[in-house]
């Protein structure tokens, strides 16, 4: 099932919750050290906690945080969660304004199997607003939730590029409603 939901008038963000989940034992307590504020527990009466994998297209790649493909700048900003929450269990972080995450498709590689490329990222109480550029042109798009979504997604067009580059830069700003200025890189859907 998907779901499509406007997080900012100029960005359209689509949550993926195609069925995939994992089971922590119960009593288990999550809490991921960058959303003190919102705790996740594994209640006895209901012992699953979900948590949305993204789904590549049929002929998609998903290139995690992780890969070597992704230059994190300045490297001492950015830190890396691992843990039980984003697809490949890991993500990277930071507040500061100006930091940047970039990745550029090899030279050689085919085109993307279609013209849009998917930038995934967290979002959550304490996360902030980034600018997500796609070979030049950029979008805002404002990452906070009310709860944690470790999937969101802002959907960004080629406009019939064979390559491309994405640079998600953090701006230090915040929705009214945010209490931090994270930026949450998770993966990339070509």
């Amino acid at each position: 099932m998907t779901t499509t939901r406007a997080l900012d008038a100029r960005q359209l963000v689509t949550h993926v919750t195609p069925g995939s989940y994992k089971q922590p034992s119960c009593g288990l307590a999550v809490k991921p050290m960058w959303h003190p504020l919102e705790p996740v527990t594994c209640a006895a009466a209901a012992c699953v906690l979900a948590f949305a994998l993204p789904v590549p297209r049929a002929a998609g790649e998903w290139i995690p945080d992780s890969s070597l493909l992704w230059t994190y700048s300045p490297a001492y900003e950015w830190s890396t969660y691992s843990g039980i929450g984003p697809p490949n269990d890991t993500l990277h972080f930071a507040y500061l304004a100006g930091s940047t995450a970039t990745i550029t498709s090899t030279k050689g590689s085919p085109p993307p199997p279609s013209d849009t490329v998917v930038f995934v990222h967290g979002a959550c109480p304490s996360c902030g607003i980034m600018n997500v550029s796609l070979n030049g042109a950029t979008v805002t798009v404002d990452s906070y939730a009310a709860s944690v979504d470790w999937t969101a997604q802002a959907v960004l067009p080629l406009h019939g590029a064979s390559w491309w580059t994405l640079t998600v830069t953090c701006t230090g700003g915040k929705n009214a409603s945010s209490f931090g200025t994270a930026c949450e890189v998770v993966g990339l859907i070509v």
